[in-house]
Parts: C-alpha cells; structure tokens; sequence
C-alpha cells in the first residue's frame, strides 16, 4: 500500500511539472502545412498535456487579436508595430519549365512577365512591387 501511494505521488509531482494548457497558433496555409503541422505533431506527442489550437489562413493581419496566442506572418518587411520577430528570410523565385521558355521570349526585364502566363500568389498585395535580382542588380516592376 506504501508503494502505491508513492507512485501516486510521483505521478502527481510529474504531472504538475509538465507544461500543460492552450495555445492558438495562427499561420498562412502553405506554410503551416509544409513546415507547421510536422512540427507540431512532434511537438504534441511530447506534451500530452498541450492542446494547439492551428488556424491555418491567407488573410492579412497586422495586428494580433485575442483570439491568437501566436501567428506566423509572411511579410516582406518586418512589422513596425506589436511585438514581433523575424523567424527567417524567404527567398523568392522566378520559375519556368525549359519547354514553356523554348516557345516565348526571353524575360530579360519585369515588364515583359505581362506577355506570360504566370501564377503569382493570391496574397502578395496589388501594388507590391516583383523584384528580380538580374546578375548583382535589382530590377522591379509592379503587378
């Protein structure tokens, strides 16, 4: 009976050791799938005792509401308001199969993507500028 009440009191003591509660994650649907949700699985089967709540979604947002603990926000500059911090740099690209680019022109200047067929993210905002980094220059045009 001695020994029983001790592993009940280990298991009290471990219990109140370990983290436990809720969190609200909110990221982008890309990303939270690619890179979000392997995490968290890893993640939750160490913490038993944490519940995530994952709101995955494309809307912007600059300011957190109370109904988020934590979001992850693609930007392509860091917020000047909030508490916010960069977590890496995301390098953009330009990407054509040589079959497509064996029947068009060349693209040597931003103002030429009008001619091609392009899938351009929903997301980016209608007047961010599309930035092309040419050799050691910076090219940019407006979609």
């Amino acid at each position: 009976m001695l020994a029983e009440v001790q592993r009940a009191d280990a298991f009290v003591q471990q219990l109140h050791q370990q983290p436990a509660g809720n969190v609200r994650l909110q990221a982008p649907v890309t990303y939270g799938c690619q890179c979000m949700v392997p995490v968290l699985n890893r993640f939750l089967r160490c913490h038993l005792h944490i519940n995530v709540d994952l709101d995955l979604t494309d809307r912007h947002r600059d300011t957190l509401d109370d109904q988020v603990d934590v979001a992850i926000v693609i930007r392509s500059r860091p917020s000047q308001q909030g508490n916010f911090r960069v977590l890496s740099d995301i390098e953009w690209g330009l990407y054509a199969a040589p079959g497509y680019l064996a029947q068009r022109p060349a693209i040597d200047h931003p103002e030429m993507l009008p001619r091609h067929d392009l899938l351009l993210r929903e997301t980016l905002q209608p007047a961010s500028p599309v930035s092309l980094l040419c050799d050691t220059a910076t090219i940019s045009a407006t979609k």
